[in-house]
């Protein structure tokens, strides 16, 4: 029976087109998470995950007025929050 949790020989999910697996970031969620609690209106987390771009656009902004804080707090938290490569946080 399939179960839809495919890794590979390092234990990384792997990408599948027809099952929808999330495939995992190196990046670690505990680290992601910290950095936005205590340095998140510097951008701290997305410069972690490679996000320099938008990092920076993130401290002129203030995190988008809040807005874009509150977006990323809630993606960090459901596991939804993606690195440069479009790997899952998780």
């Amino acid at each position: 029976m399939v179960t839809g949790n495919f890794k590979d020989n390092e234990g990384k999910f792997v990408r599948s087109k027809r099952d929808g697996t999330k495939e995992k970031s190196e990046k670690s969620w505990g680290t992601c998470f910290l950095l936005f609690l205590f340095l998140g209106y510097l951008g701290a987390h997305r410069f972690y995950v490679g996000k320099i771009g938008t990092a920076i656009l993130y401290i002129i902004t203030l995190g988008g007025c809040g807005i874009w804080a509150l977006i990323d707090l809630v993606s960090i938290v459901m596991g939804n929050f993606k690195d440069n490569e479009g790997k899952f946080v998780i």
